[in-house]
């Protein structure tokens, strides 16, 4: 039985958008009930997929974080040509982390990481939850136990190069989150711009700059 794989998604709106992010080798549907939810309520939800996720698991393997924010901007890009002004921000995971980073480098009306890495895994811990991804695609796409072992044999041989760019950016996820923390918010005060809540799974912060809006 052929499956069909999730698709990005765009819902249209109202002159409002959100940008919707997915996580580390997840896909639209990680946000697609939060994107129905938005879009019902007036706004325009536009969730794009990074490279090499929604797909075969061996694409995922040559690619890495360069291309993932890449495909974030140009989401961002599409949604500002299409006439949109006012455009928040919202990931889960690494989808939380790219969230994050938009806020530090492009406007945006307001951010909400949710659940983004607080620790740089190790390579061994990452390559493994990349294993445990492929394999489940292949059922999902509904291989024989005897296709998906010769396959994954065949991804086991293949290394992740990007996995050490990965760390990195979750290590600097983990910088950004502490300096939202709230003994950190006063001095970051002036220079924030937009409202932004961070969701994780020991704390909540939540500052909106603009009461009235």
């Amino acid at each position: 039985m052929k499956v069909r794989p999730p698709e990005p998604f765009l819902f249209e709106g109202g002159p409002r958008a959100v940008l919707l992010l997915h996580g580390f080798t997840g896909n639209s549907s990680d946000v697609r009930i939060l994107g129905r939810f938005l879009n019902k309520r007036g706004y325009t939800c536009h969730a794009p997929h990074y490279k090499g996720h929604g797909v075969a698991p061996e694409e995922l393997l040559k690619t890495g974080p360069d291309d993932w924010w890449q495909d974030v901007k140009n989401a961002y890009a599409h949604l500002k040509q299409s006439g949109h002004e006012e455009i928040a921000v919202c990931g889960l995971s690494l989808g939380g982390v790219f969230s994050l980073k938009c806020g530090y480098t492009l406007p945006v009306k307001g951010i909400v990481s949710m659940c983004a890495p607080m620790n740089a895994k190790s390579e061994k811990n990452i390559y493994a939850g990349v294993l445990k991804y492929a394999e489940n695609y292949k059922r999902y796409e509904g291989k024989t136990e005897d296709e998906i072992e010769r396959e994954m044999a065949g991804i086991r041989k293949t290394p992740m190069l990007s996995i050490k760019a990965l760390q990195t950016l979750f290590r600097m996820s983990a910088g950004m989150l502490i300096s939202f923390m709230p003994r950190h918010l006063l001095s970051r005060l002036g220079a924030m711009k937009s409202s932004i809540l961070i969701v994780q799974i020991l704390f909540i912060v939540k500052l909106n700059r603009n009461k009235n809006r």
